[in-house]
């Protein structure tokens, strides 16, 4: 499948500022009259830019801080699961969990933490100081997922300006380039 042209950040805005600079050197020129529009537009692409880069950006550390707080989970699973089994009770459940894959990690967790609900503390000392261990580190995963969601929402919200933003901007420096290619011609 062939690739669309398309434009970058970058040219847009390089677009814009080499006709505002256009302007200013030809300020007696009639397309010169299109300097505020074309300062705005770049004010606003910059202004725009900044804040939907800063809400991904934020979007992805709750993912990385997410991500690190499964590792955590994780570990304390597999260290809850491998002690279980030197008392010779077998983990439930058996098998493979991955922190990257949270809703399988989480339910893997709450099968666990009703194994150890039902565990007496004279078959595993240890089982409920590892109940509360492992409902914190739950808990903890499971508000880094709402503020995943949230961050997500957060810039799913502000992301259609960005496309608008680039959009106008795109728009002024052709129609200035076109008033200035017939001035010209």
């Amino acid at each position: 499948m062939a690739r669309k042209n398309t434009i970058n950040f970058l040219q847009i805005e390089n677009g814009l500022l080499k006709a505002i600079a256009t302007c200013v050197e030809e300020a007696d020129a009639p397309y010169a009259t299109h300097r505020p529009q074309l300062e705005e537009a770049s004010e606003t692409l910059t202004g725009v830019m900044a804040s939907t880069d800063r809400s991904y950006a934020s979007w992805r550390e709750t993912i990385r801080l997410r991500l690190i707080g499964s590792k955590h989970l994780l570990a304390r699973f597999e260290q809850i699961r491998e002690e279980l089994g030197e008392y010779g009770v077998e983990p439930q459940p058996s098998g493979r969990v991955d922190y990257w894959d949270s809703e399988f990690q989480l339910e893997a967790v709450q099968t666990l933490l009703g194994q150890l609900a039902v565990l007496k503390a004279s078959d595993v000392p240890e089982a409920s100081g590892w109940l509360a261990a492992l409902k914190d580190d739950l808990k903890s995963v499971e508000r880094l997922l709402r503020e995943e969601e949230q961050a997500k929402d957060d810039y799913l919200r502000v992301a259609p300006a960005r496309r608008q933003v680039i959009s106008r901007a795109m728009h002024v420096v052709e129609e200035f380039e076109n008033v200035r290619r017939d001035y010209l011609s």
